[in-house]
């Protein structure tokens, strides 16, 4: 199973892991990396933006 996630990162999903608790204390490191980048020298505004991302749903 590959989107557009995966074609630019790259690796693959993993649904069943072998071992549970190793696999979720390694998800939980990477996503404290990904909330400690510090953005605010970069323009990320758009990521805030939910009306005009929202604007035309139902």
């Amino acid at each position: 199973m590959q989107n557009c996630y995966h074609r630019v990162v790259g690796g693959e999903a993993e649904f069943s892991p072998d071992d549970l608790a190793s696999y979720l204390q390694e998800m939980a490191a990477v996503l404290l990396k990904i909330h400690a980048v510090d953005t605010t020298e970069n323009e990320a505004s758009f990521l805030l933006d939910n009306e005009k991302r929202n604007e035309g749903r139902a």
